[in-house]
């Protein structure tokens, strides 16, 4: 736990840590070693700083302390993806994913402990809210994972994790930032998900990083939506839409719509044909998710012939159109599967 005369040294903006080096009498480069050390580096103790003075590095943990997470537990599936659940400093626990795919390989982040919407095509639903993620803890989650796998190089990153993204609005942006700055991750590398909140989709546009935005849409039919997302029921669809149309305005860049496929719910040509008119007039593209099980889910994924059919239907229509297939899956790693349901965390 915290020791109660300890400060979070990553608690400071970058101006102030500055300042603090220059108050205890340390030359201006050594600001720099210490960026480099608790972001690029992500040490977990003023210790490991080897570089700094010792009387130095004695001064600061004095007075502060590094929240780096623990690695607690670690899965990984046949295909390379591996799950990392990942203990804070209070004892609350996230899970964060590597993802392999040579030039492509990608983290996914978390951005709360637990969820306040509890969609229900998503297991971390089940979560209870804690609280939000730090933007040191939304970007140190990048940093030990490539430190975990010095031979390749990740250079993509996706808010697909636990949480909204758009209800932590201040702290991920700052996160976004810290990636873009210490790691070679462009902002054509990065994506955040959301399940479209009107104000936030607008803030995103005039305040937010210049990433790519994914929208969890999952049915362009609002009684359909109101059940897979209870919570986002209090959005109508028209109200998501002027979002939407705004954000492309505002940016220039255009919207995912990501529409995970549920056998028998929003699988038929109905919510195809929907899906095509809802979307005809927003620049974007379509990513088909077929549901991803996880134990006590309450989906099933749609059959391969309810897929083909659904993907030819929208195909009919002018978005581009593409299909996300699961990544450890056997882990529940894949989209929507994140719950803490490791060895580690159930026996803890």
């Amino acid at each position: 736990m915290v020791g109660n005369n300890l400060k979070d040294v990553t608690a400071l903006n970058k101006a102030k840590r500055a300042n603090l080096i220059e108050a205890l009498g340390q030359p201006a480069y050594r600001a720099g070693q210490l960026e480099q050390w608790l972001f690029a580096r992500a040490a977990a103790t003023f210790d490991e700083m080897t570089d700094l003075p010792a009387a130095f590095r004695d001064e600061l943990a004095r007075v502060f302390f590094i929240p780096r997470p623990a690695v607690r537990d670690e899965a990984t599936d046949d295909d390379g993806t591996v799950k990392y659940l990942l203990e804070l400093r209070d004892g609350a626990l996230v899970e964060a994913v590597y993802m392999p795919g040579g030039d492509h390989d990608a983290v996914c982040l978390s951005c709360q402990v637990g969820c306040q919407f509890d969609c229900r095509i998503c297991a971390t639903g089940a979560l209870r809210f804690h609280r939000n993620l730090t933007a040191y803890e939304i970007f140190v989650q990048f940093a030990l994972i490539q430190g975990r796998h010095p031979e390749s190089r990740i250079r993509n990153a996706v808010l697909m994790g636990q949480g909204e993204p758009l209800a932590n609005f201040r702290n991920v942006a700052d996160a976004l930032g810290l990636l873009r700055e210490h790691f070679d991750v462009g902002s054509r590398r990065i994506t955040a998900s959301t399940i479209g909140l009107p104000e936030g989709i607008v803030k995103w546009a005039d305040e937010g990083p210049a990433v790519k935005l994914a929208v969890s849409l999952n049915s362009a039919i609002q009684k359909t939506r109101d059940r897979l997302m209870p919570r986002a029921a209090r959005y109508p669809l028209d109200d998501l839409a002027a979002a939407y149309k705004y954000y492309t305005r505002r940016t220039r860049r255009r919207l995912t719509f990501e529409y995970v496929l549920c056998g028998g719910v929003n699988d038929d040509l109905r919510h195809a044909r929907a899906l095509v008119a809802f979307t005809r007039h927003i620049p974007c593209k379509i990513n088909v998710i077929p549901f991803n099980e996880w134990p006590g889910a309450p989906f099933k994924a749609p059959t391969e012939e309810r897929l083909a059919a659904f993907l030819t239907e929208v195909a009919l229509g002018p978005m581009a159109l593409t299909v996300r297939r699961p990544r450890g899956a056997a882990v529940h790693a894949a989209c929507g599967t994140l719950a803490n349901r490791t060895p580690a965390a159930i026996e803890g």
